[in-house]
């Protein structure tokens, strides 16, 4: 099959050769344009993103240190509060056996004395019924007071029967001999937990009369629990930024804190799909791991907004002394409408300039075609000249005139 082809004039070719490099430059400064624009346009939202990312990242590490920080300060004012009290406690009951002493050393005995003194320390409770008194001989090693346990009172230290307790007055008889007051803080036995120890703040003070050491000692784990449940309390009001929430939970997944309390007592592994977006497995895993932190991203399903799904930020971290993990969390919605935001703005800016590039190619085609199409015109002179001299030449003689020609090719020729 053979296409033909319309041949083309002389003349015209200039104009249509003007006419296709000019669309196929527009089309090549086109194309450029549009590329250089998109790559503008995903540097800048990508720019926007990781702005926004550090800003949420920084967000919610700072929230997570301020819990951190707020449980690490609630101890230790705590941990002071205990050793004052304690210290307070023991100096009542030495200013008890000092009175009891000084008023009846004339008229009894000191073995009667010191059953006096023990027979009203015995009963003294506080911090809830957990604090008591211990009493005991420093040089004899006896134990005349335990008022949690009274299966040791009576005992000598070297007495078999007292077991590990003989290490523990062994060395508070130390801290009586060395300082004559001090705190001793180890790991004993309770009465209704047999077999398990658990931490225990002692502090102990000499009474020389009857050569003893007074102490008031309490379990930490105690106390310990109610400082956790009034840190959780607080903890658990805090709130930041326009949605941002705190969790915790334990090592094993347990949530200890949590905004709404339906949720408390739950799996923070069962949070989120567990086949398109496990957010609780991954917050337990980065809790748990080597590096006991990391950054989440996530999504989650807003009700009553037609279940729109909105990206949340999550920084873990745990707080190894207790076997806890906090996350702070917080919706990235200011970043998304930044991102919306630059994206119309985007639009906006390309339109114009997509306006005015096609408004400026218009006028420079136009302008170009024209003088193509001039050229055209003055070369189809110039070959109708040569025409219609070829046409004369056989019958006349005549001369071409030099000044008619627009191109030198053609004087030559």
């Amino acid at each position: 099959m053979k296409i033909f082809l319309k041949k083309i004039s002389l003349s015209s070719s200039p104009f249509y050769a003007s006419a296709a490099v000019i669309f196929l430059l527009g089309v090549f400064m086109a194309i450029f344009w549009a590329f250089n624009e998109y790559i503008a346009y995903t540097e800048s939202i990508e720019n926007i993103r990781n702005s926004y990312n550090e800003r949420y990242r920084n967000r919610v590490e700072e929230e997570v240190d301020k819990v951190i920080g707020f449980v690490e300060y609630r101890r230790s004012q705590a941990n002071q509060r205990i050793e004052s009290e304690i210290r307070d406690r023991v100096q009542s009951a030495y200013s008890i056996a000092s009175h009891m002493y000084s008023r009846h050393k004339n008229e009894m005995t000191e073995a009667h004395l010191k059953n006096l003194v023990v027979e009203v320390l015995r009963p003294i409770r506080w911090s809830n019924g957990k604090g008591y008194y211990i009493a005991g001989g420093v040089g004899n090693g006896i134990l005349d007071l335990y008022a949690d346990d009274p299966f040791y009172e009576g005992k000598n230290s070297l007495s078999p029967e007292m077991g590990d307790l003989r290490e523990k007055i062994r060395e508070i008889t130390a801290i009586i001999n060395d300082k004559g007051a001090g705190t001793y803080r180890y790991n004993w036995t309770k009465p209704e937990a047999v077999g398990r120890v658990f931490p225990k703040m002692t502090f102990v003070k000499y009474f020389k009369p009857f050569d003893w050491f007074i102490g008031a000692g309490i379990y930490l784990d105690d106390l310990q629990k109610d400082l956790q449940e009034d840190i959780l309390e607080r903890i658990q009001n805090i709130r930041f930024s326009r949605d941002g929430e705190i969790i915790g939970f334990r090592f094993d997944g347990t949530v200890i804190c949590h905004q709404d309390e339906r949720f408390i007592g739950r799996s923070i592994k069962d949070f989120g799909d567990s086949a398109v977006d496990p957010y609780g497995e991954e917050m337990w895993r980065k809790g748990v791991s080597e590096d006991a932190e990391g950054v989440i991203s996530y999504s989650v399903s807003m009700p009553g907004d037609n279940m729109k799904p909105i990206r949340k930020l999550a920084y873990v971290k745990a707080y190894k002394d207790w076997n806890w993990v906090f996350a702070a969390a917080m919706s990235m919605d200011d970043m998304e409408q930044a991102i919306e935001n630059e994206r119309q703005t985007y639009l906006r800016i390309a339109f114009k300039n997509t306006v005015l590039f096609v408004v400026l190619f218009i006028f420079a085609v136009s302008l170009l075609l024209l003088l193509a199409y001039f050229f055209s015109l003055r070369i189809k002179q110039g070959i109708s000249l040569f025409t219609n001299f070829f046409r004369k030449a056989a019958d006349e003689k005549i001369h071409i005139d030099h000044s008619q020609l627009a191109f030198t090719e053609f004087e030559d020729l």
